[in-house]
């Protein structure tokens, strides 16, 4: 079961080939491929024995709402990821959330995210050294469809937060 529900969360983004950075990689197939099969996420974080984060950690991938967020984090191959996830029904429309955090290659992230999906960019602000940049994604199950980039233009600062938000 573990490997079924990682194949059908990853396949999508693994048919692109290439050699993708990990937080990439895992947030296209499980935020942007996993955002409208919410359950999978969960089953896959349980059959994965991913590690429930803390309050504190849990701000990392918390919605800007301050809602609750069920949230994880995983090693992949010594990359330490977080990921969070929520649900909102706001003026009758469905809101899904998945948000990945993790440190170092934010600009090599965000690179593969520019250059894998087809993404409008409509809102940027840069305040300091963090940049905070919203696209819109056609996504084939989605009414409408967001990510959120939220990082620093420095290395100096390794944490960045990527955010995949769904609304029907």
């Amino acid at each position: 079961m573990k490997t079924l529900l990682t194949l059908l969360l990853l396949i999508p983004s693994l048919s692109w080939g290439g050699n993708f950075p990990k937080l990439f990689t895992n947030f296209s197939g499980i935020c942007v491929n996993g955002l409208d099969k919410l359950n999978s996420i969960y089953d896959l974080a349980k059959e994965e024995e991913w590690t429930v984060l803390s309050k504190e950690a849990k701000e990392l991938v918390r919605p800007m709402d301050g809602g609750d967020v069920d949230a994880w984090g995983f090693r992949d191959n010594g990359t330490v990821i977080m990921v969070g996830i929520a649900e909102r029904k706001i003026d009758g429309l469905n809101y899904s959330m998945c948000s990945m955090a993790g440190n170092g290659g934010f600009k090599e992230n965000l690179n593969s995210l520019l250059n894998t999906y087809d993404l409008e960019l409509i809102d940027s602000q840069k305040q300091g050294i963090q940049i905070s940049d919203i696209y819109v994604y056609s996504h084939p199950t989605f009414g409408e469809f967001y990510i959120s980039v939220l990082g620093s233009t420095t290395d100096s600062i390794k944490t960045f937060t990527f955010s995949a938000i769904g609304i029907n």
